[in-house]
């Protein structure tokens, strides 16, 4: 049997139209610890406290034509954050392979200070 097939990555980048900052109401909103990011995608946000971060994805009211994969999200930051939870909502809407998934968690390091890093560690989730 021979197979042949084309596919193509379709790349979406959603807009947050609310950021709510939450702290002391005489700090500023730039000055207070807690910041939340609403996306135009279901329920997904993205939550700053302090130095920690967490994703919630909500994939449950994606409108996508069959066998689409969801391959990955990117987020982009000012600076670096530890990651408390990132979560995927609604991922069995997208037709989820049976099995464990794999993640790949990575970010942009200058090769001028590489050499100033701790070994990469691999994570057994």
């Amino acid at each position: 049997m021979k197979m042949q097939a084309s596919a193509k990555l379709i790349s979406r980048e959603i807009k947050r139209p609310a950021v709510r900052a939450y702290g002391a109401p005489k700090l500023t909103p730039r000055g207070r610890n807690v910041v939340v990011e609403n996306f135009e995608l279901g329920e997904t946000s993205i939550i700053h406290d302090n130095e920690k971060v967490s994703i919630l994805i909500d994939l449950r009211f994606v409108n996508v034509p069959p066998l689409t994969q969801f391959r990955y999200c990117k987020t982009y930051g000012r600076q670096e954050m530890n990651f408390d939870r990132f979560e995927i909502v609604g991922i069995e809407a997208i037709g989820l392979s049976p099995g464990p998934m794999k993640f790949t968690v990575g970010s942009y390091v200058d090769p001028a200070i590489l050499h100033t890093l701790p070994p990469t560690r691999k994570l057994n989730l």
